[in-house]
């Protein structure tokens, strides 16, 4: 009981799984059991990778400062974009300011993130903000020009938070006319 000929083709028919295995590693060196262990291994890389970057201090942040050492009840809040390298922004909701973060730099230290910058909206003051992130959540402190560092906590902000803040501005401006 073999396989049916075609007109002068031979059929090679499989038994059982490991001849079907060696059928494809001979036929497609692709689908060898060692490619495809190496395909599953990089796909996984290629997938695990945004949670990787998700527990990172890089994206928009909602957060709250708080006083020196971190105890009390926060004093201002804000939004922060904090960027890989390069340029981001911070809003300062409680004072109204706004101002550009320049020449960030992020490094990492163990379970601390580190980002050093400037903020051109605030004199040119330079800042340091030194973090632990779980998730999408972190904690840790934040200098400003050189004072005592204070207590900082943010979550991770979903959509743009600046935009949300502008069209609240808009609106509140439009009221007022």
């Amino acid at each position: 009981a073999g396989a049916p000929e075609r007109a002068g083709r031979a059929r090679y028919v499989c038994n059982n799984r490991t001849e079907r295995t060696f059928a494809l590693g001979l036929a497609f060196p692709l689908f060898s059991r060692l490619m495809l262990q190496r395909f599953a291994v990089l796909l996984a890389l290629f997938l695990l990778a945004p949670l990787a970057q998700a527990q990172g201090l890089v994206g928009s942040w909602t957060f709250d400062l708080l006083p020196p050492g971190g105890a009390g009840d926060p004093f201002e809040t804000g939004y922060m974009t904090v960027p890989a390298d390069g340029d981001g922004r911070l809003l300062l909701i409680n004072n109204g300011l706004e101002s550009p973060m320049t020449g960030v730099t992020s490094t990492q230290d163990g379970d601390t993130q580190t980002a050093t910058g400037t903020l051109p909206g605030l004199g040119g003051a330079p800042f340091t903000l030194a973090v632990t992130v779980d998730g999408d959540a972190m904690e840790g402190t934040m200098t400003l020009a050189g004072n005592p560092p204070f207590g900082f906590r943010a979550t991770r902000a979903v959509g743009d938070p600046f935009a949300a803040y502008e069209a609240e501005q808009d609106s509140l401006r439009l009221r007022q006319r």
